[in-house]
């Protein structure tokens, strides 16, 4: 160190790089005005798609506005894919997965344009399917049978045998959310095949829950995406518990392919830290108490409170005899 301090330097030796300075809210309105043109299929052409992907790199200090950037650009590179690969599909299953995709993307005239189109090629497709693909007595099945369940999980059990994977993947909680949802609506449907339109539409919204949580930056967003899936275990936790098991999905690497995976990773979650709890309660008689009950239980003479790791619970051990007239009945 003492020897690079007694160095010194000439300005032959040094050598000076620059970029060229962008206004990132200029460029953030041009790249803006360029994405709602081809939004509203005023523009075509992939040169300027690539263009907006080559200027991303521009954005240095807005992170925001390039995150809303990229995220348009990459709806329209999609719907303008599927747009290629329905004029490609060959089978009305095919041209029905299409419209999953495209259908909990935001509404643009791009949007509709591709439902129009699909539209036009599941008509062409519906009839040839249904006649040589699905025996009539299957074509029935879901509008004949579903009215005759009396729970969720009939409903479910019929469901299984009529829709593919994308609702096997939802996990036995969410088939059971989706199953309840359809008997609370069966009355409505028309057709059998209205009735799996609309069964799909309620495992996309679940799934679309589940792309936010893998896109989440913070816990506050994965928290606010887990409430909207049918998660009991997650939902009767407390705040902090709910916070902490946020955290672990926000560190973990992991990307949830569907509701079933995520559902699995917060089971085990749970589990452990119930393992925790249960080495506590091998040490000592203790009673385990939560944030709001620690001041009440120290107001009853207890000086000993241990914190359960990563969690909102606390441990105390139980006394034969409480040290004030308060009992620990009080204190709950």
């Amino acid at each position: 160190m003492q020897e690079k301090a007694d160095m010194k330097m000439s300005p032959t030796d040094c050598c000076v790089t620059a970029e060229t300075a962008f206004n990132e809210r200029e460029l953030y309105k041009t790249l803006k005005d360029i994405l709602t043109a081809y939004e509203n299929n005023e523009a075509s052409n992939e040169e300027g798609l690539h263009d907006i992907n080559e200027k991303l790199s521009y954005f240095r200090l807005n992170a925001d506005l390039k995150e809303e950037i990229e995220t348009r650009l990459n709806n329209v590179q999609t719907l303008r894919q599927n747009l290629v690969e329905i004029e490609k599909a060959e089978s009305l299953r095919h041209v029905r997965q299409l419209k999953r995709k495209i259908r909990s993307f935001k509404s643009t005239p791009l949007k509709k344009t591709a439902m129009k189109q699909l539209k036009e090629y599941e008509e062409k497709f519906s009839a040839e399917t249904l006649n040589n693909n699905e025996p009539a007595a299957k074509q029935t099945a879901l509008i004949t049978s579903i009215p005759q369940c009396n729970s969720p999980e009939q409903v479910a059990e019929i469901l299984i045998k009529h829709l593919d994977s994308n609702y096997m993947n939802l996990g036995k909680e969410g088939r059971l959310y989706v199953a309840g949802l359809i008997m609370q609506q069966r009355e409505q449907f028309k057709s059998s095949q209205d009735m799996r339109d609309t069964a799909y539409s309620y495992c996309d919204r679940l799934e679309n829950e589940v792309k936010t949580i893998n896109a989440a930056r913070s816990t506050d967003e994965i928290v606010k995406a887990l409430f909207k899936l049918p998660l009991s275990i997650f939902k009767e936790a407390d705040e902090k518990i709910q916070k902490g098991v946020a955290k672990k999905l926000l560190n973990n690497s992991q990307t949830y392919r569907n509701l079933g995976t995520l559902t699995v990773t917060i089971n085990q979650i749970f589990k452990r830290e119930r393992r925790k709890r249960a080495r506590f309660s091998q040490q000592d008689d203790v009673l385990f108490l939560t944030f709001d009950q620690q001041e009440r239980a120290l107001e009853c003479g207890i000086g000993r409170l241990n914190h359960v790791p990563e969690s909102s619970l606390y441990v105390a051990p139980v006394q034969k005899e409480p040290t004030s007239a308060i009992t620990f009945k009080e204190i709950n």
